[in-house]
C-alpha cells in the first residue's frame, strides 16, 4: 500500500509538471525576444498566442516555432514596425520544416522589398480580414510569396492580396497554394497573379479577381514555364478576366478543373486548351467577345455548368496539327450571336456528346457547325476523316447540326455522319436540320431542310419550354465516352 501511494504521488507530480510545460516553448522553453518585459504597450506590433508581445513582426517570426500563431496588433509597414528581416525565416530567408500562422486581425501587412519564402516541410497560413483599403503587399522584384520545394501557402479570410511592385502575387515551383474563400487578388496591369515554375505546382482558388464593372488588370496565371505536373482547380469565387488574354492557357502537363465559380471574359477567350486537360464540372461561364473554350488540342470535358457566349461560339476548335478530344455529358451551352454554340472550324477533333446536355443556338443557326474542310470523306470506314463524332443523347434547341462551308456535303449527309450510319434518331417536337453556314461567320438566316421524319422544313421554335428537340440514340459499338466528373484536387 505504501508503494502504491508513493507511485500515485509521483504520477500526480508528473501530471502537474506536464501541465506547467504546456505553456513552455516547444524548442527553447521560452520566448527570449518577447517584449512583455519591455512593456511595449500600445506600440506592440504582434503577439504569439496572445501572450508574448513584440514591437516588430520580424522579431515575432524569429521566436515563433511550428504550430504558433502570430497575431497582428497594428498595421505592419516596411518603414516602421516590420523590423530587420535579413535573417528571419519566412521573410527574406526560407521558412522550412515548420508551420506558422499569421492572423491579420483586421490590419494591413506590408513587407517592402522582401518576400515571404516558404520551403520544404513548411506551411505558411494567413488568416483574418485585412483592413479596408489596405493590402497584404510588397514591392518585391519577383513575388510577394515564393513557394518552393514542397512548401505550402494557405490563405483564409477576406484579405486583399496586392503587389504594388507590379510583379507577381505568388511564385510557386514544386509547391502548393490554396487561396481560400473571400480573398481578393489585386493584380496590377503589368503584373502577374500566380507564376508557376517549370517543376509544376498544385493551386486551388476560391477568390475574387476583377469585378463586374472592372476586369482584372494583370494576368491571373503565367504558366509559360511549366514542364511538370500542374493541377489548377477553381473551387468557387468570381473571375473577370482582362480583355487581352485568356484566364488560363492549358498547356502540356496541365490539368485545370472548374468545380464551381463565376467566370466572365470581356473580349478574349476564357480558357484556351492547347495540350493539357480542361474539365468543367459546375459554374457560370460567360464571354462577351471571345469564346468560352477554344480547343487547339488536348482533352476537354464538360460535365455541368452554364456556358453562355454573347458574340461568339461557346466551344470552338482551331486549325492545328494536334488532335483534340471533346466529351460533353452535361451542362447548358448557349450562344446568343450568329455563331453556333459548338463550332468546329479546323484541326482534328474527336468528340462525343452523351447525357443531359442542352445546346441552344440563335434562331435558325445550327447547334453544331462543322467546317467542310474537316469532312475529308464521309466514307463508311472513316479512315480519311479529320472529324470523328457520336451523339448519343442531349437536347438541342432550334437545330441539331449545320451545313458545310462549300456545300459539298448536304446537311442530311452531315447529320447522318455525326449520328453514325448505324444509329437511328428518335425525334420529339420539331426536330430540325439547318444547313449552309460559312467557314468563318455563319449566316444569320441559313436555309433549312427537313430533318428525319419531317415531310417539310420545321419552323424554328419560339421558346425553349414550348418546343425543345430531344435526340435519343441507341448506343452502338462505338461506345459511350465520359462519365460524370467528380470534384478534383481536394
Amino acid at each position: 500500500m505504501k508503494n502504491l501511494k508513493k507511485l500515485l504521488g509521483l504520477m500526480a507530480v508528473s501530471t502537474i509538471a506536464l501541465v506547467g510545460m504546456a505553456n513552455v516553448h516547444a524548442t527553447t522553453g521560452t520566448y527570449p525576444h518577447a517584449s512583455s518585459d519591455a512593456n511595449c504597450g500600445s506600440s506592440c506590433a504582434a503577439s504569439i498566442d496572445g501572450t508574448h508581445k513584440y514591437s516588430d513582426l520580424a522579431t515575432a517570426l524569429t521566436d515563433a516555432q511550428s504550430g504558433d500563431t502570430i497575431k497582428l496588433l497594428a498595421s505592419i509597414t516596411s518603414s516602421g514596425n516590420l523590423g530587420t528581416v535579413a535573417t528571419v525565416a519566412g521573410i527574406g530567408t526560407l521558412l522550412e520544416d515548420k508551420s506558422i500562422t499569421i492572423n491579420l486581425n483586421g490590419f494591413g501587412l506590408e513587407i517592402g522589398s522582401n518576400a515571404f519564402k516558404v520551403g520544404e516541410g513548411a506551411t505558411l497560413t494567413i488568416v483574418g480580414n485585412g483592413k479596408a483599403n489596405e493590402t497584404l503587399n510588397s514591392t518585391n522584384a519577383t513575388a510577394m510569396f515564393v513557394v518552393q520545394d514542397g512548401g505550402t501557402l494557405i490563405t483564409k479570410g477576406g484579405m486583399t492580396l496586392g503587389d504594388t511592385g507590379n510583379k507577381a502575387l505568388v511564385s510557386v515551383d514544386n509547391g502548393t497554394v490554396k487561396i481560400g474563400t473571400g480573398a481578393t487578388l489585386d493584380v496590377q496591369s503589368s503584373a502577374k497573379g500566380i507564376i508557376i515554375g517549370d517543376n509544376g505546382a498544385t493551386v486551388s482558388l476560391n477568390a475574387k479577381y476583377g469585378s463586374k464593372t472592372q476586369a482584372g488588370d494583370g494576368d491571373l496565371f503565367d504558366t509559360s514555364a511549366v514542364k511538370d505536373t500542374t493541377k489548377i482547380s477553381f473551387e468557387g469565387g468570381e473571375y473577370y478576366t482582362k480583355s487581352t488574354s485568356a484566364l488560363v492557357t492549358v498547356g502540356e502537363y496541365m490539368t485545370v478543373a472548374v468545380n464551381d465559380g463565376t467566370f466572365k471574359a470581356t473580349a478574349a477567350d476564357l480558357f484556351v486548351v492547347n495540350d493539357g486537360t480542361l474539365m468543367v464540372e459546375k459554374g457560370t461561364l460567360s464571354a462577351t467577345g471571345g469564346v468560352i473554350i477554344r480547343i487547339n488540342g488536348g482533352a476537354t470535358r464538360v460535365s455541368g455548368g452554364t456556358l453562355t457566349a454573347d458574340a461568339n461560339a461557346v466551344i470552338k476548335t482551331e486549325t492545328r496539327a494536334t488532335e483534340g478530344t471533346l466529351t460533353i455529358n452535361g451542362g447548358t451551352l448557349k450562344a446568343k450571336g450568329v455563331f453556333s454554340p459548338l463550332y468546329f472550324d479546323g484541326g482534328e477533333i474527336v468528340y462525343n456528346i452523351n447525357g443531359n446536355v442542352v445546346v441552344e443556338g440563335p434562331k435558325n443557326t445550327p447547334a453544331i457547325y462543322i467546317n467542310d474542310n474537316l469532312l475529308t470523306g464521309l466514307e463508311e470506314d472513316g479512315d480519311d476523316d479529320n472529324f470523328d463524332a457520336i451523339v448519343t443523347g442531349g437536347k438541342f434547341l432550334y437545330s441539331i447540326v449545320g451545313g458545310t462551308a462549300d456545300g459539298k456535303h448536304t446537311s442530311a449527309d452531315v447529320t447522318k455522319y455525326i449520328l453514325g450510319s448505324k444509329l437511328t434518331a428518335k425525334t420529339e417536337g420539331n426536330y430540325q436540320v439547318v444547313g449552309n453556314g460559312s467557314s468563318s461567320t455563319p449566316s444569320e438566316d441559313p436555309g433549312t431542310q427537313a430533318g428525319p421524319g419531317d415531310d417539310e422544313p420545321s419552323k424554328s421554335p419560339a421558346t425553349f419550354d414550348a418546343i425543345g428537340s430531344l435526340v435519343t440514340m441507341a448506343i452502338s459499338s462505338l461506345g459511350v465516352v465520359g462519365t460524370a466528373t467528380k470534384k478534383l484536387f481536394r
